[in-house]
């Protein structure tokens, strides 16, 4: 009978306990001005249906935040999510930032374009909470990343998909598979096949394919393909088309770059282009070329949340 009245009690208080925080959860946290006006300032240009002072209130009304203190020195951090159907995909991932209150002002020191959950572990690394995002892909199937602080920003340490692959005895039974961090980071990238000289040149044309007939981008990632133009050949160009889905605006940026050129834009300078599309849905080229190295770049650095399928159809053509 004492057992089971202890185990009474323990329900109770647990039973407290999560009422208690589920209600501290919910209620609205005070977000710093200075947040919010980072996050419309960044964020308010990417849809059209936040353009005007109607549109950034309905902006600022989707920003929720969650007081934390990591480093446990008495000033809170606060993990802000933006609630948006412009900024937020069918399976509940948001972007999320973590913000820390320097001397003047609030910086974000971590930021998850695309997660379902963002939240501090038990664990700490070097005074740090360690931190946990989730993104669900699928019913079944979630991207967790584990962060961990190095003495002056968090970095992802631990990364893979965490899937379902059955049950036992009525529970969900779960198989990880680690994948590397650095490489979701990495900018999608291809090196097509320099075209090789040949010992004779004939009168037809030489006709070289420089892109897949269908690839994605990720979300704040380009993809590049290199390509030669030979000095045997009188007349070149770069011909084709392709399209775009994906995003609220189905769209892309496509360039071609000279090797300087590319590595300015990479940098984030201004450049000229032997191509540029602008931002676009459906787009041909038609580019006579020197000989020389080139780049062929598809850029969907400014979506931060959408991924781009590319369909195309691209040459390099070649003839005297």
């Amino acid at each position: 009978m004492r057992k089971k009245l202890n185990l009474i009690v323990i329900c109770i208080l647990l039973a407290c306990f999560t009422s208690d925080f589920v209600l501290a959860q919910s209620k609205p946290v005070k977000i710093p001005p200075q947040i919010v006006q980072n996050l419309l300032k960044e964020l308010g240009d990417l849809c059209s249906e936040h353009k005007g002072a109607a549109g950034r209130a309905a902006l600022e009304k989707s920003i929720r935040a969650q007081v934390v203190d990591l480093n446990s020195d008495g000033i809170p951090e606060f993990i802000v999510r933006v609630i948006d159907t412009c900024f937020c995909g069918a399976t509940g991932n948001c972007p999320v930032w973590v913000y820390q209150k320097s001397e003047k002002e609030y910086d974000f020191i971590l930021q998850e374009m695309s997660a379902t959950a963002l939240y501090p572990k038990e664990t700490s690394t070097k005074g740090y909470k360690d931190l946990v995002s989730e993104a669900h892909l699928a019913a079944d199937e979630v991207y967790i990343r584990e962060f961990k602080w190095d003495g002056t920003q968090y970095n992802p340490t631990i990364c893979g998909l965490r899937k379902q692959v059955g049950e036992r005895q009525g529970k969900p039974v779960y198989r990880f598979q680690r994948e590397s961090c650095s490489d979701d980071n990495r900018p999608l990238a291809r090196e097509v096949e320099p075209q090789r000289e040949s010992p004779s040149v004939g009168t037809g044309p030489v006709s070289l394919s420089l892109v897949p007939n269908a690839f994605t981008i990720k979300a704040s990632h380009y993809s590049w393909y290199e390509f030669n133009v030979s000095g045997q050949y009188r007349n070149a160009y770069v011909s084709g088309r392709f399209e775009v889905s994906g995003g609220q605006r189905n769209d892309v940026e496509v360039f071609i770059l000279d090797p300087d050129a590319f590595t300015n834009w990479q940098n984030g300078h201004s450049v000229n282009t032997w191509y540029n599309s602008g931002r676009i849905t459906v787009g041909n080229i038609n580019v006579p070329l020197m000989p020389g190295k080139y780049f062929l770049v598809f850029n969907n650095n400014f979506s931060i949340l959408s991924p781009k399928a590319i369909s195309a159809n691209i040459n390099l053509i070649q003839r005297n």
